[in-house]
């Protein structure tokens, strides 16, 4: 017994629905696929007419965006099997055994990992060449099969912006269960350009600050975040960092904006913007 869950926002995933549909009607299992319409701005008409006529589908529409987390949390509250697999909309299936080789798994949670579509588009290459060489051993909730009282123990934290509430999430419930990494990836599809991604580094470190100022979450955020531990190690002198990263900052943006962004460079970027939304 499975329940897929799909939280959306403005993508419609109606192609992923049915490749699951598929794959778990062949596995002759009992299973529910639920999509939640997280206040898209765009008409998913695709996903309404399915939702018409397969029998085991369910979509959930949302007027108003809720957030990764939230959207999520309700997803788990509506399943109705002890077996959830957490699914982002913008994924791909490429292999006709993805669910059956989940049903053979019996930890408490699984990671599938990520694949990328390896193609040369500049305006993706940051995006993707993070993905490929750093997502690896980090269980996020894009392909993760997990046992549904876990999700009742740990809920998602509720942040208003992107970032870090999947992995806060893994962090404490390694601390407790066993989490298993398999070959079982996903395409993402929803690459991001990389102006945008530099942008959205922003809003993560923000997320980074508001927890690691947040005694109730402070230590989790320290375990799981490479960044935020470096930056335990020079905060004393945050300030002569700042002044030197102010000098470097437009050659480090030009490099990773280059066909060939260095991720290292990237690393010491996140450290400045880091060092400078950290007050004191």
């Amino acid at each position: 017994m499975l329940s897929i869950l799909i939280p959306t926002y403005n993508y419609d995933c109606s192609n992923l629905v049915e490749e699951l549909y598929t794959q778990c009607t062949r596995a002759a299992i009992e299973f529910e696929v639920i999509v939640a319409n997280d206040g898209s701005t765009i008409k998913l008409e695709k996903l309404s007419a399915l939702s018409n006529h397969l029998a085991h589908f369910r979509l959930l529409d949302f007027a108003e965006n809720k957030g990764r987390s939230v959207i999520r949390n309700i997803l788990i509250n509506e399943s109705k099997y002890e077996r959830l697999l957490f699914i982002d909309s913008d994924m791909l299936i490429c292999k006709d055994d993805f669910i059956v080789t989940y049903l053979k798994e019996d930890a408490p949670m699984v990671s599938g990992g990520i694949g990328i579509i390896d193609d040369n588009n500049q305006n993706y290459i940051l995006h993707k060449k993070y993905e490929k060489n750093r997502s690896e051993n980090i269980a996020t909730t894009s392909n993760l099969y997990i046992l549904k009282k876990i999700l009742n123990e740990f809920k998602f934290i509720d942040v208003k912006k992107y970032g870090y509430e999947d992995i806060i999430f893994s962090y404490q419930v390694a601390k407790k269960y066993n989490i298993k990494f398999i070959q079982n990836a996903l395409i993402h599809c929803g690459a991001i350009p990389t102006d945008d991604y530099l942008k959205r580094l922003e809003e993560s470190t923000e997320v980074l600050v508001d927890l690691y100022k947040n005694p109730q979450y402070r230590n989790d955020i320290i375990g799981c975040s490479k960044l935020l531990r470096a930056y335990l190690k020079i905060k004393y002198v945050r300030v002569l960092f700042l002044l030197a990263f102010a000098t470097i900052k437009p050659c480090i943006l030009k490099q990773l904006k280059s066909k060939n962004p260095n991720l290292y460079l990237l690393d010491i970027y996140k450290l400045g913007l880091l060092c400078k939304k950290i007050k004191g």
